[in-house]
């Protein structure tokens, strides 16, 4: 007595705490899911806002991001987070806090199991980590991240969106680093991934500069015309058009470079500061070459001057250098020498302020290398306090392991009952399969039945037709046979059918009510793998309608346009 009250509270306990906590996860699952939906969606906003440069904008959304998903142990979205908060200090220059962020978020993902979804974020993080790296003008490494996203990109995502970034990333560190290696090719496969205008207008300006560089400026001055076709921004329609007027130049085309330069003036707006002063040097420089010495020095003069305000040593010193030579050859000495100090004085500020940038790109190397160093250590320490973690986790699951054994053997009588109920389930479904044969087999005997009858019918009219005089009694058989023919026995299919299968009927009329009972009995014979040639014989038609009536049932069954095959589908009432 007290052993059946002991084991009746072990199970009332064991059910209520069961329930609470299915109630429990049930809930939670419900809420993780309602998350998870709103990330999908952020996450589809901030990396739409991030291919279109648009940090800011999209700061709001990775806010979001990360307050709802800093709850959840999903390596997945730490790793995105840690992508968008490498995406947030890159737009405000912090490039070693960037870099970290970034690496954090690749190896987030690596034990990751491989799907489409990993692999595309793990394109997105290097493609951002070498544009980072490219920022500073680390070639090298930013080479290398670029060409492993290239990599993963065309082995598993295949995404000419991603491979489009990728490819000009590509081409402008190219650019930079003066290798002329496979650009051209590189810029023609940018064109077949250029899915929007924006991302043509890149394409076309980026291998304009390419031609402009490799001095082959008529057909730089093409691809630049091309460009302009897609510009949507003042800026953009502003940098075209001075690249313009530079190949003009290039080519002597004096006076259409003047009217480049006028309508990359009308362009320019506050914020286009650096483009101004170049703009003004270029059509200077130009209107010298066209004679016009007083007009070219006053727009060179303005050039530097504005350039000079704004702290543009490139630009300015590129202005001294074009009104020094100018100078000279007016002869108009006491000027240049004016100038030329000016230029000694503030090309040996640029090179200065070059070697400092230089400086200043090995310090940020430097820490960058420390800083991995450091992500190390805590990546060691973090695997040793799990090494611990596991330690403990294994005592305590040894511990449960005992108590469950100790349960184990005071349930060891219902499963006892259990095992016992299992047997009598495997008999009884020993006894159904039993019926099962049963029934196929009684259907194949009709199937063969009807085959021999049929053949004798047919040759006891044979004989009617030959002989007259047995006419009479031969027809007397052959009604005979035929009536044996068309007999029906309940008991042949319906009750073993029915027997075998007692809620097939019932079931398949409740999905589709409008079936008749030729039909719910060509389903019957059909869940039975019966062919059509049997199926024939039985219902005493023919093979072809056999096939119509099948074509008739896959219409009324909703099977019509759909691979799925009929016995299959019946096979699941």
């Amino acid at each position: 007595m007290i052993k059946k009250v002991i084991y009746c509270s072990i199970w009332v306990f064991l059910f209520a705490l069961s329930t609470t906590l299915l109630a429990s996860e049930q809930a939670e699952d419900g809420k993780r899911q309602t998350s998870r939906d709103k990330l999908a969606a952020l996450q589809s906003q901030i990396e739409s806002l991030l291919d279109r440069q648009s940090v800011e904008e999209a700061e709001p959304y990775i806010a979001e991001f990360l307050e709802i998903s800093k709850d959840m142990k999903d390596p997945y979205l730490q790793a995105f987070g840690a992508f968008c908060k490498g995406h947030l200090e890159n737009g405000q220059n912090h490039f070693k806090e960037a870099c970290l962020h970034l690496m954090e978020a690749k190896e987030q993902l690596q034990p990751m199991r491989r799907d489409d979804k990993v692999n595309r974020l793990e394109v997105r993080i290097s493609l951002a980590l070498g544009a980072c790296y490219l920022s500073k003008e680390m070639y090298s490494q930013a080479y290398e991240c670029l060409m492993e996203a290239t990599k993963l990109n065309q082995e598993t995502v295949n995404d000419p969106h991603l491979q489009f970034y990728l490819d000009n990333n590509l081409l402008v560190l190219m650019i930079g680093s003066n290798s002329d290696d496979d650009i051209i090719a590189l810029g023609e496969r940018l064109l077949s991934n250029a899915e929007t205008e924006q991302n043509r207008y890149f394409a076309y300006a980026n291998i304009g500069v390419c031609y402009f560089t490799k001095e082959a400026f008529d057909t730089a001055l093409h691809y630049f015309d091309t460009a302009y076709r897609y510009c949507h921004s003042q800026i953009e329609k502003a940098t075209i058009l001075n690249y313009r007027a530079q190949t003009l130049f290039e080519l002597n085309h004096f006076d259409e470079a003047i009217a480049a330069c006028d309508s990359t003036l009308c362009y320019l707006d506050s914020d286009d500061k650096e483009l101004l002063p170049k703009t003004l040097i270029l059509k200077g420089l130009t209107l010298s070459e066209l004679g016009k010495d007083n007009a070219a020095l006053q727009y060179i003069g303005a050039g530097i001057g504005i350039a000079q305000s704004l702290g543009f040593l490139t630009t300015e010193t590129m202005g001294l250098k074009m009104k020094c030579d100018l100078l000279f050859s007016l002869k108009r000495f006491e000027d240049y020498a004016y100038a030329m100090e000016r230029y000694t004085f503030v090309n040996d500020s640029l090179s200065r302020l070059n070697d400092i940038n230089r400086l200043r790109q090995l310090e940020a190397q430097h820490d960058l290398e420390m800083a991995k160093m450091e992500m190390e250590q805590d990546r060691k320490m973090k695997e040793a306090e799990s090494k611990r973690f596991r330690m403990v986790s294994g005592f305590v699951i040894l511990a449960l392991v005992a108590v469950i054994a100790i349960v184990s053997l005071l349930l060891n009588r219902k499963n006892i009952i259990l095992k016992d109920k299992k047997i009598q389930e495997e008999v009884m479904a020993k006894e159904l399969d039993l019926k099962k044969r049963e029934m196929t087999a009684n259907a194949l005997v009709q199937v063969e039945r009807q085959g021999v009858l049929t053949e004798m019918i047919d040759k006891l009219k044979a004989i009617a037709d030959d002989k007259s005089s047995l006419q009479n009694n031969v027809k007397e058989v052959i009604k005979t046979f035929e009536d044996y023919r068309n007999a029906t026995t309940p008991e042949d299919f319906e009750y073993y059918f029915t027997q075998t299968h007692p809620d097939f009927y019932n079931n398949l009329r409740a999905d589709f009510p409008n079936l008749t009972s030729n039909e719910m009995r060509l389903c019957a014979f059909l869940k039975l793998n019966l062919t059509t040639k049997d199926i024939a014989a039985i219902c005493r038609i023919s093979p072809e309608s056999a096939m119509v009536a099948r074509s008739r049932l896959r219409k009324k069954l909703n099977l019509v346009g759909s691979d799925e095959d009929l016995n299959q589908f019946l096979s699941k009432y």
